[in-house]
């Protein structure tokens, strides 16, 4: 029941996060304002997007620093320890990692592309006013 709350909880931040933004970006009727609503939003998906890559590099990191522990452990514990139930444990775990990457990448997709849809389409009206 906890996994579902975490991925329900992570697609209902990214439907806000969008939501909020598409607001925003309909409520503003000044082009010149609107561009740079659209870009200051582009600016925030590249930083949302960069800090979840490094979130996603520290755990692959950390799950192969456990694969290793593992290996090592297998080599020099007992032999009568049961090192695959770990190994899934770890498989596991990344794996719910990776799933909450997938949904929040592509919510950090759709705020790209909403913004720069914003960009585009302003950048007409801005050129006709010279």
């Amino acid at each position: 029941m906890g996994r579902i709350a975490e991925i329900s909880w992570v697609t209902v931040r990214g439907i806000a996060e969008l939501a909020i933004m598409v607001y925003i970006l309909n409520a503003i009727s000044d082009p010149n304002i609107n561009l740079i609503a659209a870009l200051f939003g582009i600016i925030y998906a590249s930083i949302r997007n960069a800090t979840l890559f490094l979130r996603l590099l520290i755990a692959r990191l950390a799950w192969s620093g456990d694969i290793q522990f593992l290996e090592h452990k297998r080599v020099w514990a007992d032999p009568a320890t049961d090192i695959e139930t770990e190994t899934a444990d770890t498989d596991v775990s990344m794996s719910r990692v990776l799933i909450n990457y997938y949904i929040a990448g592509t919510f950090i997709g759709l705020q790209y592309l909403v913004c720069l849809l914003y960009v585009f389409s302003n950048l007409p009206m801005m050129l006709n006013t010279e």
